[in-house]
């Protein structure tokens, strides 16, 4: 019997998509979850829009291949929604110290992921995160709904976590 490993961080610090779909980051990175992990919660996207401004299809293919590559192991593959990305005066002791970093650009990509990631498979190929990555994306983390609630207007609907199907909320599904 192997012991299990309530948690296992594989990201180093400004990592993105691109750099661990590479075949020896990967490689090496994946050999540690065989057998161990059950779950994986990936948290990238973040700095492959920031970092070197990639496109929405860029990240989106980017991050299929990720979720790939871990639902391959035997794990359940989970993807956080991306905050917008932040500086601080204060340390972010206050919201009033706070001011967004990046591009319109930028942030246009970064909410497009988002909105990606949200939708229902009924939305359609090229549009929903579920449909798209075939079975290898279990579900999704609204971790940037707190931040992102004055740029929709929508709490409500962005606290929902979609698993492929419309919300009860939204007048259907789980």
């Amino acid at each position: 019997h192997q012991a299990s490993i309530p948690a296992l961080n594989l990201a180093h610090s400004s990592e993105q998509f691109k750099v661990v779909n590479t075949y020896a980051n990967s490689k090496a990175r994946l050999a540690l979850v065989n057998g161990v992990c059950s779950n994986a919660i990936c948290e990238y996207g973040i700095n492959d829009i920031f970092g070197t401004s990639d496109t929405l299809a860029t990240v989106k293919a980017n991050a299929l291949l990720w979720w790939s590559y871990l639902k391959k192991r035997g794990m359940r593959v989970f993807q956080t929604t991306l905050g917008p990305n932040m500086q601080s005066t204060d340390g972010f002791q206050t919201v009033g110290a706070q001011s967004i970093l990046g591009t319109s650009t930028q942030h246009t990509i970064r909410q497009g992921f988002n909105q990606w990631l949200r939708a229902p498979a009924s939305a359609g190929a090229g549009n929903s995160a579920i449909l798209d990555a075939a079975g290898n994306l279990d579900g999704v983390f609204g971790a940037g709904e707190q931040v992102e609630a004055g740029e929709r207007g929508d709490r409500e609907e962005q606290e929902q976590v979609h698993h492929g199907e419309p919300a009860a909320e939204d007048g259907g599904g789980k």
